[in-house]
């Protein structure tokens, strides 16, 4: 995805797979097609840590893969 954007229908759902782990999914149109990118969290001690973004939908990709 490029440098230009014009962002319609923004909206963030938050789901718990398990009690130490959420999922918080932003979801919206970018120049009329749908996006959905998730934000994988894992309890760390007394905070969260961030995991992985990943994209989800034509183009699927995860941050932790792209950077093995």
């Amino acid at each position: 995805d490029g440098q230009d954007y014009e962002l319609t229908d923004f909206r963030i759902e938050e789901q718990h797979p398990s009690p130490d782990t959420v999922e918080v999914s932003a979801l919206f149109n970018n120049f009329g097609q749908p996006q959905h990118v998730v934000y994988l969290f894992a309890k760390a001690g007394a905070g969260w840590e961030l995991t992985d973004v990943q994209t989800r939908g034509e183009y699927p990709m995860s941050l932790v893969k792209l950077l093995q």
